[in-house]
């Protein structure tokens, strides 16, 4: 994801004037250079801001896969929200252009997007029992030391 978002960062400005002749073809509408110049400053702003929150959510499932052996339940459930989330938010900004386009991108990749989920919530059950046998071994633990005692 974070090279995703490198890499669609620095593509912008040419995606941008691309999309921006074909729109500009397709409508007729003629602009003058400087409103062109700031429409195409808006959507850098804002296709920044996409890529900087892109690369937000990267750098948060790097710490949560690092931190998932300390802090097990917590991190499999940040990761759950976190994706849903992301897919949520992701076709949210999609709708905000194209309401149909939207529904693609929740329906694309729906196999692995289940897989991921399904692979979350059996993370989240494998650590709610793992921390139910840790919390029994401290008992038994704790109860040997006042037995030796």
């Amino acid at each position: 994801m974070a090279l995703m978002a490198i890499a669609n960062y620095l593509t912008t400005e040419s995606q941008l004037d691309a999309e921006i002749k074909k729109e500009l073809r397709e409508s007729g509408v003629t602009l003058g250079p400087e409103q062109l110049r700031l429409a195409k400053e808006g959507m850098m702003r804002a296709m920044g801001l996409i890529c900087l929150g892109i690369g937000f959510i990267s750098v948060v499932f790097l710490v949560l896969a690092i931190l998932v052996y300390r802090y097990p339940l917590f991190c499999t459930v940040g990761g759950l929200i976190f994706y849903i989330g992301f897919n949520l938010m992701m076709a949210f900004l999609i709708a905000v252009n194209d309401a149909g386009s939207a529904l693609a991108f929740l329906v694309s990749g729906v196999i692995w997007k289940v897989i991921i989920l399904v692979g979350l919530i059996k993370g989240i059950q494998a650590a709610v029992a793992f921390q139910r046998e840790r919390a029994q071994s401290q008992n038994f633990a704790d109860s040997q030391i006042q037995s030796d005692v």
